[in-house]
């Protein structure tokens, strides 16, 4: 039972996931288009708005992570919100799918 705190406070967690935020955000602007900040509009309901603000976030998630490799408190929360972000981007894709959300590829 101790495994779950060690692993949310370990720096090498944090360096991974910060790996894999980057590596998702290329993959995201060369490969997969329905990912991308892009495929969130238009903005006329609360869906689009969240997407939308998902990817905003992933900006700050991306500071708060390289801030959490000095600062250890911030850790966890930056663990728990990366994940739950990084989830939420193929219930993106689904809904881009089924037309929900639109693209609008630069």
């Amino acid at each position: 039972m101790n495994y779950l705190p060690k692993l949310l406070t370990a720096a090498p967690t944090v360096l991974f996931m910060l790996i894999i935020q980057v590596v998702v955000l290329a993959v995201s602007m060369n490969n997969y288009y329905e990912m991308t900040i892009f495929c969130t509009g238009p903005a006329t309901g609360w869906i689009q708005w969240t997407f939308a603000l998902l990817h905003l976030s992933f900006l700050g998630l991306l500071a708060l992570g390289v801030v959490s490799l000095v600062w250890r408190a911030a850790r966890p929360a930056y663990l728990i919100l990366i994940v739950l972000g990084l989830a939420g981007l193929p219930i993106q894709a689904t809904l881009v799918h089924s037309h929900v959300l639109k693209c609008d590829l630069p």
